[in-house]
C-alpha cells in the first residue's frame, strides 16, 4: 500500500518514526534539495519530493558611485563597491555619512575587473568605526600615492590582510593605522614602501598590537616620523631591521606612550630588537 492511499484511507496523520521514515539534508543554504519519505511498519513505499531555500531578500539602503564604481550599503551592514576607477578621497569617501552602519567591507571583482584607486585615496576606509572586516582583494592601488588616514579609526577591526596592498607608488603613509584601536597584529611583510617620505603618526593610538616587524620596510626617503608608534601602550616586540633614518628630520614624540618596551637606542635605528620580556 503506498502512503498516500493509506493516509486517505485511514483518515489519521501518520507518526514519523512508527509509520514512516524522513530522509532530509542538512538544507542550510541556499539550492535545491530533495527530501524521501519512506515508510515502514505497517506500510511501505517511497515518495521524494524536491525544495527550494531561496537566497534571502537583501534590502539596500544607501547607494551612489564613486567615480566610476558603483556602490551600494546592504542592510546587513556590508558596503559593496564594485569595479570601475574611483575619484580622489581626500575630503572622505561617498560612504562617509553611513559609516557607523557599516559593518564589513568588499571590494567585488567581476571577471578580473577591480575597484581602481586614485592617486589620492586618503581616508577611503575612514570612521567606518564599527566595521569588523575589510576584503581589500578586489582593489587595485598600483597607483596610490597618497594613503594617509586610509584606515584612521577603523576601532573595531581586529585583524587586517594587506597582503594584496600595492604600495610601490605611495609616499604619504601618515596616520594610515591611526586610533585602529582593536588591531592585534599586521602583517607589513609585503609592504613597498621604497617611495615613501612621510610615515608620521602612522601607527598611533594602536593600544592593541603587541608586535611589529618593519624589518622589510624601505626607509632610506623618509623624511618625517614623529608620533608614528605613539600610543602603542601594548607594543613589546619591535623589529626595525635596517631601519635608514638618514633624511628624517622629524622624530618628535616617534614612541611616546609606548610604555611596554622594555629598552630603546634612542640614537642608532640601524637595528633594533626589543627583549621578549
Amino acid at each position: 500500500r503506498g502512503l498516500g492511499d493509506v493516509y486517505k484511507r485511514q483518515g489519521r496523520a501518520l507518526t514519523e518514526g512508527t509509520d514512516y521514515d524522513v530522509s532530509l539534508p542538512n538544507a542550510i543554504d541556499a539550492g535545491t534539495y530533495e527530501v524521501t519519505v519512506t515508510g515502514k511498519g505497517n506500510y511501505t513505499g517511497v515518495k521524494s519530493a524536491s525544495f527550494e531555500i531561496e537566497e534571502p531578500v537583501s534590502n539596500v539602503v544607501a547607494s551612489g558611485e564613486w567615480g566610476s564604481c558603483p556602490w551600494k550599503l546592504i542592510d546587513d551592514g556590508t558596503l559593496v563597491i564594485s569595479p570601475g576607477i574611483g575619484t580622489n578621497t581626500d575630503e572622505g569617501a561617498p560612504w562617509q555619512e553611513y559609516a557607523t552602519d557599516i559593518k564589513k567591507v568588499v571590494f567585488a571583482q567581476e571577471e578580473g575587473a577591480k575597484v581602481v584607486a586614485p592617486e589620492v585615496a586618503s581616508r577611503l576606509m575612514a570612521d567606518l568605526s564599527n566595521a569588523q572586516q575589510i576584503d581589500l582583494s578586489g582593489l587595485d592601488t598600483s597607483q596610490v600615492k597618497d594613503m594617509s588616514g586610509m584606515f584612521q579609526n577603523c576601532a573595531a577591526l581586529e585583524t587586517l590582510d594587506l597582503s594584496k596592498l600595492d604600495t610601490s607608488k605611495t609616499t604619504t603613509m601618515v596616520m594610515m593605522f591611526d586610533q585602529c584601536v582593536s588591531l592585534t597584529s599586521l602583517d607589513l611583510s609585503h609592504f613597498n614602501t621604497s617611495q615613501a617620505t612621510d610615515m608620521s603618526a602612522m601607527f598611533w593610538d594602536c593600544p592593541s598590537l603587541s608586535s611589529l616587524d618593519l624589518s622589510s620596510f624601505d626607509t632610506s626617503r623618509v623624511t618625517h616620523m614623529s608620533n608614528m608608534f605613539r600610543g602603542c601602550s601594548s607594543l613589546k616586540h619591535l623589529e626595525l631591521g635596517e631601519f635608514n633614518t638618514s633624511q628624517v628630520t622629524g622624530m618628535l614624540n616617534m614612541f611616546c606612550g609606548c610604555s611596554a618596551l622594555v629598552s630603546l637606542d634612542p640614537v642608532s635605528y640601524t637595528h633594533l630588537t626589543l627583549p621578549t620580556t
